[in-house]
């Protein structure tokens, strides 16, 4: 009998030293997963952060081209001007050096009401000009 209690008290102290052997590796095995899961988490959290950053970029890269297109379309619109006003120019130049032979030869439409300021007196009294 004192065999058999001893061999219970043996088996009962080896039943808790497995039981403690499995409460440590069941922490250990928890503290693993939060681990894991904190892993996951920052992740997570790191992966949004380069998420917002590309959006952020997107965004700065797309303001970027809308300003580059702006003053494209400026400079466009500039020189579009600047040609206007050269070819009014020479347009101007060209009635100054040469209406006075092409009088009479000028089709309708051709002289507009701002040229007149620019003929000279002798021409003016010689041109009928439409009235529209």
């Amino acid at each position: 009998m004192e065999e058999r209690e001893a061999k219970l008290r043996e088996e009962a102290a080896e039943d808790e030293r497995y039981k403690e052997q499995l409460m440590v590796k069941i922490a250990e095995d928890e503290k693993v997963e939060q681990m894991s899961n904190q892993k996951k988490r920052m992740k997570l959290l790191l992966l949004r952060r380069d998420v917002e950053q590309m959006m952020i970029e997107r965004r700065q890269k797309r303001a970027e081209e809308m300003q580059l297109f702006i003053k494209i379309k400026e400079q466009e619109e500039y020189e579009q001007e600047k040609r206007r006003r050269i070819i009014e120019t020479e347009r101007i130049r060209m009635l100054n050096n040469h209406v006075k032979n092409l009088i009479g030869y000028l089709p309708k439409g051709l002289l507009k009401p701002e040229d007149l300021p620019h003929l000279g007196k002798d021409i003016l009294d010689q041109i009928i000009i439409p009235q529209d």
